[in-house]
């Protein structure tokens, strides 16, 4: 999996290793934690780290609950922003609210 993973960073013109990658989304999936867009565990399982103890109970035992797999799921598509290295369209709400700081 990591020589795939090696070959589509040297065909995009890169020359990172995977690692580059794993600390990328690391980094910015701990932002999204500190902004309520993903819990601790959920953060430390998708990473692949096996967490305190009460990960042991809940996110590493094993066969993951199909409910629990989908709030997962949700979780981390709440913290695409965070992960996305395209820029995102600013929504009309935050357009309004920056020209109303800008009017005074």
């Amino acid at each position: 999996m990591t020589m795939d993973i090696r070959e589509a960073i040297l065909r995009a013109g890169f020359k990172w290793r995977p690692y580059v990658l794993r600390a990328y989304c690391d980094t910015n999936m701990i932002i999204a934690e500190s902004k309520g867009k993903i819990s601790h565990p959920y953060l430390q399982f998708i990473i692949g780290h096996k967490g305190d103890i009460e990960a042991r109970y809940s996110t590493n035992k094993g066969v993951l609950p199909l409910y629990m797999i989908e709030d997962m799921r949700k979780s981390h598509k709440e913290c695409e922003p965070f992960l996305s290295t395209a820029t995102q369209p600013l929504e009309q709400s935050t357009i309004i609210k920056e020209a109303k700081i800008e009017d005074g």
